[in-house]
């Protein structure tokens, strides 16, 4: 829960109270990006919500072939992989990916890259990812580490309350030499 609430309060640092837009035309995109009635502010809250618990964000985007609007989607990083050999620019959706076996997988071009969709739009996927070193492409939370250490030493911490308490010592004495 501590924890939790670490990253409920670092998510209302950074996406703020609102945003004030000045320009009419920006404001009316903005106070409704999508069809469920979602604001940029919103949108803004759940992408960092998800960029700091996990650090990986897919915002999906959907215009027409004029490109004169656009809607933004934030989708569940649970939901979402990205796609490997000939599904290299993509991003794949799938609500349940333990069982593919009902619903197919769904991709999406990854930003900049634009597909036409069945109802005549055009959708594209913006990916932000904490890329880490040997975890390529998913990426890890930069605070992921700081857990692994916290819980290894909590546990290295317990063994020794619990050796000390139960009596447990050591058959020998080690003196640094073999």
């Amino acid at each position: 829960p501590v924890h939790g609430g670490i990253l409920k309060s670092k998510m209302r640092y950074t996406a703020g109270a609102g945003i004030k837009i000045q320009s009419e035309a920006l404001k009316q995109q903005f106070e409704k990006v999508n069809n469920k009635n979602e604001n940029l502010h919103d949108i803004s809250k759940a992408f960092f919500s998800s960029r700091y618990a996990i650090g990986n964000c897919y915002i999906h985007i959907k215009t027409n072939k004029e490109r004169n609007f656009f809607s933004l989607f934030l989708k569940d990083y649970t939901q979402a992989r990205l796609g490997i050999c000939e599904a290299k620019n993509y991003v794949i959706f799938h609500p349940d990916f333990k069982n593919t076996r009902n619903i197919e997988p769904v991709q999406v071009p990854i930003f900049p890259l634009f597909k036409e969709t069945k109802d005549g739009y055009l959708e594209s996927c913006y990916v932000v990812n904490d890329l880490v070193e040997g975890y390529l492409p998913y990426g890890l939370p930069d605070w992921l580490s700081g857990i692994d250490s916290a819980e290894t030493n909590r546990a290295v911490n317990m063994w020794n309350k619990n050796s000390s308490k139960n009596g447990i010592s050591s058959d020998y004495i080690f003196t640094g030499q073999f």
